[in-house]
């Protein structure tokens, strides 16, 4: 058997569906100013007793349930459940979240405009079944965006031009 070693945080590149929805859930939490709902995360008890939901604490089976995470080429991770795909998008500079108790997530700059092209894939009927795997190959643009970009686009910041392309996502029909 050929074993591969998958590196701690998991990177961008080997990210599947179970990262690429975990991140998109806690976009749209992050969005509409809510907490994380943990009955909505795959929770390894042994590894997050904290983020255990109240509907998965009434079965008796819940502490034994393991998750594995699906990556690219069809690889899996044993014990990587959604709170760790989350560490990986903090890690990768898409987010920041915290507390047990009423679990909250903030999007950087680069997490908007990967939740931005998340809800233009959702919104496009031609993508809308395929996005996780068109995130696949989403890198984050590089560099800082131009002065001369921000002055001709008619945007204060950069921020603004991010939340503007959020909104404009989140709401197709006023864009």
């Amino acid at each position: 058997m050929n074993d591969i070693v998958i590196p701690n945080p998991v990177p961008m590149h080997l990210w599947a569906r179970d990262h690429w929805s975990t991140f998109a859930y806690a976009g749209h939490v992050a969005t509409s100013q809510k907490h994380i709902d943990k009955d909505k995360m795959r929770t390894d008890a042994d590894r997050h007793p904290h983020g255990v939901g109240y509907r998965q604490s009434m079965f008796s089976d819940h502490r034994t349930t393991k998750y594995p995470t699906r990556l690219t080429g069809g690889r899996e991770i044993n014990d990587h459940d959604d709170w760790d795909c989350l560490d990986d998008a903090e890690a990768a500079g898409l987010l920041t979240w915290g507390t047990w108790v009423n679990p909250f997530v903030v999007l950087t700059t680069t997490g908007l405009q990967a939740f931005a092209q998340i809800m233009a894939y959702e919104n496009d009927p031609e993508t809308s079944r395929k996005w996780s795997k068109l995130m696949q190959s989403w890198r984050p643009p590089t560099g800082p965006v131009s002065e001369e970009y921000l002055t001709r686009t008619g945007v204060e910041s950069a921020d603004e031009e991010f939340g503007n392309a959020v909104y404009s996502a989140l709401h197709p029909t006023h864009a």
